[in-house]
C-alpha cells in the first residue's frame, strides 16, 4: 500500500503513543516535529516505489518512463513536426517595379477563439517581378504541432508592412501532375503517452506473428503524419489481400503520405500478403448556421474565427467517426462574442461508414445582432458567406 505524508505521520504518532508514555504530541512539540521531519522522506520513498512500479509496465508507465519501456520493443516516441506549404504574395494590379519579399517574412491567420494566431515564416527570398502581380514563397510554421494545419485562404495577414505588397494568402496552387495544394508538410504534435502506449501494445502482434491487424496498425501508426488507420483484413480485394485506410493529421492524406505508408508496410508485411493503401472516402457535409453575436463584435471578425473553428473539424475527426451536432454547437459557442448558435442543416448527426472520413464542405453563415427583441436585426451586408472552398 502506498502511503501519503499524512498517513505516514499519523502511523508514527500512533506508534509513539502505543509504545511510550509521551503525551505531548501536539503541533509544535519536539517529538511531533521530529516525527514530521522523518515522515517526509518516508512518504517520498513510498512515492518513488509507486513511480518505479508503474514505470515498469507499458500499461501504466508515463513520460520518460514510458519512453524507456518502449525502447525495449524498438520503438521511439514520434517527435513534433512543423507544418509547411506555399503562400502567395500579391498586389492588386501589375506594375513595372519589382518588389522583394525577404526570407523570414511572417504571415499569419486571424486570431482564433483563444486569441491565438498561427504564424509561418518564409524560407526563401522571392520577388513580385515587373509586370507581374504575385509571387509564391515556401513557408514553414514558427512552431511545431498539428494546430498549424490551417485551411486554405487563412494565412491572410503579414506581421510587417512591405511596400508594394497588397496582401498574402495560402491559396491552392498547381504543383504539376494534376496536384493542387498549398500545404507540403503536415504539422504533427509530439506523440502522446496514450498513442505511444497503443503502438507499443500493437507491437506485440508485430513481434509475434507479423500478419495480424494489430501488426498492420503498428506499422502504419509508426509513420509520421498518420493519425488513424482502419485495417480491412477480410480479403477485401481477393485472397491474400489487406486494405489499409489511412487518415493524416490534416484529415485526408496526401499522395506522399500514402506512398510512405505503402513503403513501410511492404518492407514488413508477410510475403504472401498483398497490401492496398487507400485514402478514406471523403463524405462532404455542407453546413448552414445561424448565430447571434454581441454588437461589440464585427461580422468579419466573428466569421473569420468561425471559419478557423470549422476548418479544424476536418483534422479532428477520425475515419468512421460521425459528426455530432451538439459538439459542433459547443465548439462554436466557445468563440468570444457569440451569444447563440443554431445549426439549420444538417438537422441531425451525420454518420460515417467505416471507410469514410467526414469533411466539412460549403458553409453558409447568417449573423444576427444580439439585443432586445426590437433591436434584433439581420445583417444584410456580408450576412452569408461560403467557406472552405476555392
Amino acid at each position: 500500500m502506498i502511503k501519503s505524508y499524512s498517513q505516514v505521520r499519523d502511523d508514527l504518532l500512533s506508534g509513539v503513543m502505543e509504545k511510550t508514555t509521551l503525551t505531548n504530541l501536539n503541533p509544535g512539540s519536539v517529538i511531533r516535529t521530529l516525527l514530521e521531519v522523518i515522515s517526509k522522506p518516508l512518504s517520498d520513498l513510498y512515492q518513488l516505489v509507486m513511480t518505479v512500479t508503474r514505470g515498469g509496465f507499458i500499461q501504466t508507465a508515463e513520460g520518460k518512463w514510458l519512453d524507456l519501456k518502449v525502447r525495449e520493443l524498438g520503438l521511439e516516441r514520434k517527435i513534433a513536426i512543423k507544418a509547411s506549404g506555399y503562400v502567395t504574395f500579391f498586389r492588386n494590379s501589375e506594375k513595372p517595379d519589382e518588389v522583394i519579399i525577404p526570407a523570414g517574412t511572417i504571415v499569419k491567420t486571424v486570431l482564433d477563439s483563444e486569441g491565438k494566431s498561427y504564424r509561418f515564416a518564409t524560407k526563401e527570398e522571392v520577388s513580385i517581378e515587373s509586370g507581374s502581380s504575385e509571387a509564391i514563397a515556401f513557408a514553414e510554421a514558427v512552431e511545431a504541432g498539428s494546430s498549424h494545419n490551417v485551411g486554405q485562404d487563412t494565412l491572410i495577414k503579414m506581421s510587417a508592412y512591405i511596400a508594394g505588397v497588397d496582401g498574402v494568402t495560402n491559396k491552392m496552387i498547381d504543383l504539376g501532375s494534376g496536384l493542387r495544394t498549398w500545404q507540403v508538410d503536415i504539422g504533427t504534435d509530439e506523440e502522446s503517452d496514450e498513442l505511444l502506449r497503443t503502438r507499443a501494445i500493437y507491437r506485440w502482434d508485430e513481434l509475434g506473428v507479423g500478419g495480424t491487424a494489430g501488426a498492420y496498425r503498428s506499422w502504419v501508426l509508426s509513420v509520421p503524419g498518420v493519425s488513424s488507420v482502419q485495417v480491412l483484413d477480410d480479403f477485401p480485394f481477393g485472397p491474400g489481400t489487406v486494405g489499409l485506410i489511412v487518415a493524416s493529421e490534416n484529415g485526408l492524406p496526401t499522395l506522399e503520405l500514402l506512398t510512405e505508408v505503402s513503403r513501410v508496410v511492404n518492407e514488413k508485411k508477410p510475403l504472401t500478403a498483398t497490401v492496398h493503401v487507400l485514402s478514406p472516402k471523403p463524405k462532404i457535409v455542407d453546413l448552414s448556421i445561424s448565430l447571434e453575436r454581441f454588437s461589440s463584435f464585427t461580422p468579419s471578425t466573428i466569421e473569420d474565427v468561425v471559419r478557423l473553428n470549422l476548418i479544424s473539424i476536418n483534422t479532428e475527426l477520425v475515419i468512421g467517426e460521425k459528426l455530432v451536432i451538439s459538439r459542433l454547437i459547443a465548439n462554436i459557442m466557445k468563440i468570444d462574442g457569440i451569444y447563440s448558435v443554431e445549426i439549420n442543416t444538417p438537422s441531425e448527426n451525420v454518420a460515417a461508414e467505416p471507410d469514410e472520413l467526414i469533411q466539412v464542405g460549403e458553409v453558409v453563415i447568417t449573423q444576427f445582432v444580439k439585443g432586445r427583441s426590437y433591436q434584433d436585426t439581420e445583417i444584410i451586408a456580408g450576412a452569408e458567406s461560403t467557406l472552405m472552398g476555392e
